[in-house]
């Protein structure tokens, strides 16, 4: 009787975790990806937790945003939608001095890889639908 009652709670708490990892996933995942003389980290984060972490924005920071994104959000959001129809492609290369930045349709994906003439580099990889996600996020709430 005992095993029953453990193996229900097992499976239970089994099936909330594998919800709630579709859940976070399911906006997708960014991954920022840092590198410097001093540092080197990988850092994924997933699309949804922007949607907690925008709670902890003081009140006319966000609204700051919003003000600002009004104007560019559908022009963002609509050019988010047509890149998921276009095919890979590169859709900025700039060579400055020492400095290069490079954005990328890849895939589902706007890739952006960065890196200075003090030998830091970064790469900063978003779902375009998750771009969209986040936009609506920050203009819902």
């Amino acid at each position: 009787m005992i095993l029953k009652v453990f193996l229900g709670l097992g499976s239970a708490i089994a099936g909330l975790i594998a919800a709630g990892l579709i859940i976070l996933l399911h906006a997708g995942v960014a991954t920022v990806w840092v590198e410097s003389p001093e540092a080197k980290f990988f850092v994924p984060v997933p699309i949804a937790a922007v949607d907690v972490a925008l709670q902890f924005v003081p009140g006319e920071d966000l609204r700051d945003v919003q003000r600002d994104l009004e104007r560019f959000a559908p022009v963002i959001s609509a050019a988010m939608e047509e890149l998921s129809h276009c095919p890979d492609a590169t859709l900025v290369e700039v060579h400055s001095g020492g400095d290069y930045v490079l954005v990328r349709k890849v895939d589902q994906d706007l890739k952006i890889n960065v890196r200075t003439d003090q030998d830091e580099k970064f790469s900063i990889s978003v779902p375009l639908h998750g771009v969209q996600h986040v936009l609506a996020s920050i203009q819902g709430i």
